[in-house]
């Protein structure tokens, strides 16, 4: 029984790994699976995915793992430069384990403190909280690129530009700050961790705030930059 919910897993899997879609977009449809067939059958998927390791030596010699699926995933977004550096098979190690450790936690918890069966409205933490442990905050190195390019043009003073990228540089560090509480906080379960808490939600109105920012400073860049360009032609 255990073989045949692990090849039902990897088959569905694969379909997704063999996918013609963007990467990131593969990884958050394995995290809808494995969310999926939590909800539908929460004790096989348990039992399957989480106690993998102890019945390895009764499968067949043949079997295709979960991770090796993902690990494949990893490898591909890493050839086409989206996925971070680091060893496929332990990113992809990473990426299930933030999928996971939410579930055990939920099975460990006080009746209704945190239902992944029931109520779905924690599966957008687990997508972005996942997928960012294996991406490198793409939106910041856009506005980095953008307020160099734009800013660099209008003004002569370096020091502006300085002071310009700090936004997205604040950004992707208080991004990783949150991220970083928050696995924390949920590898410490059950033993309450109310400062890192805090810490982890100033993080988060910080990454919003100086990301609005920075957008708001790329736009006004943008514009300021197509209208000296503009003048320049028609004096031309």
């Amino acid at each position: 029984m255990a073989s045949c919910h692990l090849q039902d897993f990897s088959t569905r899997l694969k379909q997704i790994t063999i996918a013609h879609q963007p990467v990131e977009e593969k990884l958050r449809d394995v995290i809808r699976l494995c969310l999926t067939m939590y909800r539908e059958k929460p004790a096989a998927f348990s039992f399957v995915v989480l106690n993998t390791p102890s019945f390895i030596p009764q499968l067949p010699a043949d079997t295709v793992y979960p991770l090796d699926l993902i690990e494949q995933i990893m490898a591909a977004g890493q050839r086409k430069g989206i996925v971070r550096r680091g060893q496929p098979n332990l990113l992809a190690a990473i990426f299930l384990g933030c999928i996971l450790r939410p579930i055990i936690v939920s099975q460990l918890a006080e009746p209704g403190a945190l239902d992944l069966i029931h109520d779905d409205r924690h599966q957008q933490v687990i997508l972005d909280a996942a997928g960012d442990t294996v991406f490198p905050s793409s939106l910041a190195l856009f506005l980095a690129i953008a307020i160099t390019y734009f800013y660099s043009r209008l003004f002569s003073s370096r020091q502006v530009l300085r002071w310009l990228l700090l936004l997205p540089a604040i950004y992707l560090a208080a991004d990783y700050l949150e991220n970083v509480s928050i696995v924390t906080m949920l590898l410490s379960f059950p033993t309450s961790l109310s400062t890192l808490a805090v810490i982890a939600n100033t993080m988060f109105m910080i990454k919003n705030l100086s990301s609005a920012v920075a957008v708001m400073t790329t736009v006004i860049g943008l514009s300021a930059w197509l209208f000296q360009r503009t003048r320049k032609l028609s004096a031309a």
